[in-house]
């Protein structure tokens, strides 16, 4: 999930808009990930305070991919 790391960490540190990065960046990676039949297994209190970390300069682009490496699961295809 390198790519997903990548584009959750890049957006959320380069802070193209004056509003809503963390927001979005949540959002363009949910719908990366669900493409790909993946989603987010953490609480969304957790994903909040993570990239907020993030942002704050906590978090690495290597943290972030062993990150969202423990809280991916494969969707099941019915």
């Amino acid at each position: 999930m390198k790519k997903a790391a990548y584009l959750l960490y890049n957006f959320v540190v380069q802070h193209p808009f004056v509003n809503g990065n963390k927001r979005t960046a949540f959002e363009l990676v949910t719908l990366f990930l669900r493409v790909n039949d993946y989603e987010f297994t953490a609480a969304p209190e957790r994903i909040y305070h993570f990239l907020s970390d993030i942002a704050a300069g906590k978090e690495s682009l290597a943290q972030v991919e062993k990150w969202i490496a423990t809280n991916l699961a494969k969707l099941r295809k019915e």
